[in-house]
């Protein structure tokens, strides 16, 4: 088990280097080729409810999916990650209404919704799940930043999500 952290570890570090490699230009075309194919799959048309994640450190550029969904008429959940009395922290879905006033700097300095602009909602309403992740595999294994905040969300969502 030590040995397959280590390697994520490794693998992190190594994505997240080639990753701060690339030119902005390209982040920016790629992230108009990967939203429109978002927004042309069915589960997203046929979606009410959406969660997608504001981008970080040149992850896929996420602010005009969400203004679109916005403007579609979609609820736009995000993700809050919220200090427990316990001190464990834990993800949460929040709906965004108007993303310049909602929005402040968060953990690991990601916007989220502010305290204040919290409107939580269950993960069991979610239609459409956008997750980030520093890489995937063939059968869809997502390798995150190692917090598990997506992880732990996904596995609250309803069998049913549509994608």
């Amino acid at each position: 088990m030590i040995d397959i952290l280590n390697e994520k570890k490794r693998l992190r570090s190594d994505i997240l280097r080639h990753r701060s490699e690339i030119p902005l230009e390209k982040i920016i075309q790629d992230s108009v080729t990967i939203i429109d194919k978002l927004i042309n799959l069915e589960a997203y048309n046929n979606s009410g409810t959406i969660m997608c994640f504001i981008d970080f450190k040149k992850e896929v550029i996420t602010i005009e999916f969400i203004r679109y969904s916005l403007d579609a008429g979609k609820r736009v959940l995000l993700p809050i990650i919220l200090k427990q009395p316990d001190g464990n922290r834990t993800m949460k879905a929040s709906q965004l209404i108007d993303p310049e006033q909602d929005l402040a700097s968060g953990t690991m300095g990601i916007l989220e919704p502010k305290p204040e602009k919290c409107r939580f909602v269950e993960p069991s309403e979610i239609d459409f799940f956008v997750v980030p992740g520093l890489a995937f595999d063939v059968t869809k294994n997502r390798l995150g930043y190692g917090a598990g905040y997506h992880d732990g969300m996904q596995k609250k969502l309803r069998e049913t999500l549509l994608v």
